[in-house]
């Protein structure tokens, strides 16, 4: 119970201050598809966004899946922009390199240890009750480095321009 709460703490965190900083937009994934690899389009200067886009969202509490396959856990409709998902990783297994394109991640151990490489940064030991964050545009790893599996969540959301000053 006490892994659980040192890994949750974080992850309520992350999504209250992604929320309360108004995040809109587009989901994860490549540029130009959604979850279905559909092609999308943006909504061009002065067209108005779909009307799904403004839908009311509710409120929810889950218990995390206890698989150890992939399991997206957020994503829209239920979400504007926030997208999550769980990812469990056989010893010596690796997410595979990929880049956060126009998004920020949010990465949370919750069982076993491994390793983060992002560019820029040294391979750096994960593990149960820590989490690590990757900025837009930084290819990275996430490598399963002990003798048990790994399962953590991944929480993705949209990069904000900055606001002119």
């Amino acid at each position: 119970m006490n892994v659980i709460l040192r890994t949750a703490i974080p992850l309520l965190v992350a999504v209250s201050l992604i929320c309360l900083s108004g995040v809109r937009g587009t989901m994860f994934g490549p540029p130009g598809e959604d979850e279905s690899g559909q092609d999308r389009q943006a909504p061009s200067a002065g067209q108005a966004e779909p009307e799904a886009d403004h839908a009311p969202r509710r409120a929810f509490v889950r218990d995390l899946p206890t698989t150890d396959e992939y399991v997206r856990l957020l994503a829209k409709p239920e979400s504007l922009a926030l997208h999550a998902g769980l990812v469990t990783l056989a010893p010596g297994e690796d997410c595979g390199w990929h880049s956060t394109e126009h998004y920020e991640e949010m990465i949370v151990c919750l069982e076993g240890e491994g390793e983060l490489a992002s560019r820029g940064m040294r391979r750096t030991p994960l593990h149960v009750g820590q989490y690590g964050y990757n900025p837009p545009h930084t290819r990275h790893n996430v490598f399963n480095t002990g003798e048990k599996k790994m399962r953590y969540i991944y929480i993705v959301a949209p990069a904000l321009p900055k606001d002119p000053d």
